[in-house]
Order: structure tokens, then sequence, then C-alpha cells
């Protein structure tokens, strides 16, 4: 038996029933009405946008600190920070897409995803940045300061060293540095040499020091970057100032370093230090 349109409506007449409804919901049973539909995409930006501001700035201030204060301390902290924080902008901000009675993806429900990618990448290289600006702080104020060091002394005595402070007339050998190229930097390695050394050997003292270089291994250089040539010329920092007898360890791309101290010891016939 059919129904009247008031007994189906009522007597306050609904806007989502009646014969207009249905012929407009027709193709879709499901359907939401028109008021519910614009309320639910009310709430969706209200949650796009909550996800969109809060997520990322958290995102960003907890990687940036964990890479500025403990890269050095405990680097395992900052890359599973994040990690978790890559979980949380793939999975927690992924907008969902429903059939039905539930709205379509648009544009704007991506920006949580895009912002929270941009917090974190920013995150990882600004607190690479900061963590190289305070290393040398960390050096000076959390290691320790040896005084009074020879060159010829053994290097692996010294391995907790933040400063070093040379011995009286102890001297950076410019002419025997070299230059290892790593394009766009040239990594730079002079050996120091004591009181009572020589600087450069000559040719025919070279060949004879080749023979016996694991006796006079080289533990101490004085490295820079830029400033020198592909052999000798080597101008970094205050290598110049003969006055100048104290230095920070070396902290960053060490590897190129090392690369450019073993190219120095083997142009001049002589040995480096396995660290």
């Amino acid at each position: 038996m059919s129904r009247s349109l008031e007994e189906e409506c009522g007597v306050a007449r609904r806007m989502d029933c009646g014969p207009s409804s249905r012929n407009a919901f027709a193709g879709d049973p499901f359907a939401l009405p028109q008021n519910e539909v614009s309320s639910l995409r009310a709430r969706s930006m209200q949650t796009t946008l909550a996800l969109g501001a809060y997520a990322p700035c958290f995102i960003f201030i907890l990687v940036l600190g964990l890479f500025t204060y403990f890269s050095h301390s405990t680097p395992a902290a900052p890359w599973l920070a994040v990690m978790l924080s890559a979980d949380l902008v793939v999975f927690g901000t992924w907008p969902a897409q429903g059939g039905g009675r539930y709205r379509q993806r648009v544009t704007s429900d991506w920006l949580p995803m895009l912002f929270g990618v941009v917090a974190l990448i920013s995150a990882i290289y600004l607190g690479g940045v900061n963590a190289a600006v305070i290393e040398p702080w960390i050096f000076v104020n959390r290691l320790r300061t040896h005084t009074d060091v020879l060159p010829t002394d053994n290097a692996q005595a010294f391995q907790d060293a933040g400063v070093l402070h040379f011995a009286a007339g102890s001297k950076v050998d410019d002419e025997a540095s070299a230059g290892f190229r790593w394009w766009p930097q040239t990594f730079c390695a002079a050996p120091i040499r004591g009181p009572d050394e020589g600087t450069t050997l000559a040719p025919d003292a070279a060949a004879d020091a080749s023979a016996s270089s694991t006796s006079a291994e080289l533990g101490f250089w004085a490295v820079g970057m830029n400033c020198c040539d592909s052999r000798g010329g080597f101008a970094c920092g205050d290598s110049v100032d003969t006055a100048a007898l104290g230095g920070l360890r070396a902290g960053g791309d060490t590897d190129k370093f090392i690369s450019a101290v073993r190219m120095a010891a083997a142009a001049n016939g002589e040995g480096a230090a396995p660290q």
C-alpha cells in the first residue's frame, strides 16, 4: 500500500525525502544528503588544517633538535626519529578515499603529507648544518685538552683529544703537503714536525725512508679545505703563523682528509699512522 508524501516525510517537510530527493539520489542509494555532505567536508577541512599545521611543526622541531644535539653522542637517535616521523607522515596523513556515501579526495587532502615531507627533509638538512656548527664547541668543552705534545709522540695516546697544544718549536711542513681533489673541494693535509725534525725529505732520503716508513710514521697532521696545491703550498688557517702551536680535532668528512694524509705521506716517502 502506497504511503502519502505527508506520511513519508512528516508534517514538517524534510529536505532529504520525497520524490525530488529520491530522484536526486537514485544513482547512489548510499549517497548523503547535501547538507550532510557539506558538514563532512567542513570537518575534513578542519582535520586537514590540523594535520597540515601541527604535525609538520612537531616533526621539524623534534628531528632538528635531535640532529643538532644528539648526532655526536647518539647518532642512531636522530635517524630513528626520522623513520618514525616518515611513518607518521606517510600513513598518518594519507587521505582516505571512500565510495558511495563518502566524498572523493580533493587536492587539499594531500597538503598535510606535503607539509610533513618538506618539514622532515628541512629538519634533516638544517640539523646536519647545526651539528657541524657546534662540533668545534663540543671538541673544546666535551673532549680532553693535551699540552706540550711532541709531533713524534704516538698519536694513539691522544685519541680522546679535542684540542692539542704542541711543544714549542713544532711547525707545519707546508711543502710536504698534498691536496686530495674530490670535486668541488680540495682536502689538504700537511705533516706537523717537531723542533728537532727537518722539513720535506730530499728525493734520495725519501727513497731510503720509504723502506722503513713503519718506524717513522707521522701521527699528527694539519688539515684544511681548498687551501693548498696538489703538492705543497699549504696555507690553511693559522699554519703560516709560527707562533700558532695548537689546533682542534678534525671533524666533518674525515675520510677525505685521511686520503690527503696518505697521499702526502706517500709522495714524501714517509708513513702515516693508521688513524
